[in-house]
């Protein structure tokens, strides 16, 4: 299990969106940053549904599609979030999602308030 989020972890530690301009440009780091809210936003309310019906392999493929998400844009700390709750709904350990899913659900607000900031410029 992850501890619990760091509540110091600064901006660039959720993405690090200088390296994803680096790696691309402005504008492709930001159509990046768009369709990471865009689907994100989609894998999250599929994960509540997920959750209300303990169907763990739902769960497992929302918490993946956020973690492959999270890997485009650098949030890390996202992505390993969603890799340990995607190992807990893998094995159907329902105490482990149950455990994973709060802190998961904090560093994605974080993450998606960065993101929501910056896309906003």
């Amino acid at each position: 299990m992850i501890s619990e989020p760091n509540s110091t972890m600064d901006d660039r530690e959720l993405a690090n969106l200088s390296e994803l301009i680096e790696d691309f440009d402005e504008e492709t780091a930001r159509e990046l940053a768009l369709a990471f809210l865009e689907d994100t936003d989609k894998a999250l309310e599929k994960l509540e549904v997920a959750l209300s019906a303990q169907d763990a392999e739902a769960v497992r493929s929302c918490a993946h599609m956020v973690k492959g998400c999270s890997r485009v844009i650098n949030a890390h700390p996202l992505e390993k979030r969603a890799s340990a709750l995607e190992d807990c709904a893998r094995s159907n350990n329902w105490e482990g999602i149950q455990s994973e899913v709060e802190g998961f659900k904090a560093v994605y607000d974080s993450t998606r308030n960065l993101i929501v900031d910056y896309t906003s410029e």
